[in-house]
């Protein structure tokens, strides 16, 4: 196999992680959303939290973070359709101009006012609250992030065999 430097393999362990979080928000999310119904805007903002976690999670290894390495799908001989690709790059838009920043271009409101009285006109203000995705897209991700969490523990199980001091620590955040 082969060399890994330490970082990248800490970057793949760190990932699985990610894709773990990012599962489990989907598996959350399929659970509870029938995606037939309708529902008021409080019950669609905790779908919308479910889906945030997601996004955030799953962007994660696809992410420089202090100039860290990103995950290379490849590091893990994880290959990926032309289909899988476009969900990813659709998760990573929707995290970057939606999620984790609030990009004038992407971002939905309509306003209004309402008279209270003669000399009071209220602001009111709308937000789109519909998920960004649809039940098919949520299942092919889920599949998705199985397959990389598969092949992630596949690579581990092997390369680990041949660089057991790699795995043999206990890793804590310094400024904590």
């Amino acid at each position: 196999m082969k060399n890994h430097s330490e970082r990248q393999i800490t970057r793949i362990i760190y990932s699985s992680w990610d894709f773990q979080q990012a599962l489990s928000s989907i598996t959350f999310l399929l659970e509870e959303c029938d995606f037939e119904k309708k529902y008021n805007k409080i019950e669609l903002r905790k779908f919308r939290c479910f889906e945030s976690n997601f996004i955030i999670s799953m962007s994660r290894p696809f992410q420089k973070s202090r100039g860290e390495t990103t995950l290379s799908l490849k590091a893990f001989k994880s290959n990926i359709t032309r289909e899988e690709q476009k969900l990813i790059d659709k998760i990573l838009t929707i995290r970057n101009k939606i999620i984790a920043h609030s990009d004038e271009s992407e971002m939905y409101f309509k306003s209004d006012l309402i008279s209270i009285d003669e000399d009071l006109d209220f602001p009111i203000l709308k937000f789109k609250e519909t998920l960004n995705f649809e039940e098919e897209d949520y299942i092919q991700i889920e599949i998705l992030l199985k397959k990389f969490l598969y092949n992630i523990s596949k690579f581990l199980y092997t390369y680990s065999k041949e660089n057991p001091d790699l795995f043999k620590k206990f890793k804590t955040p310094k400024n904590l």
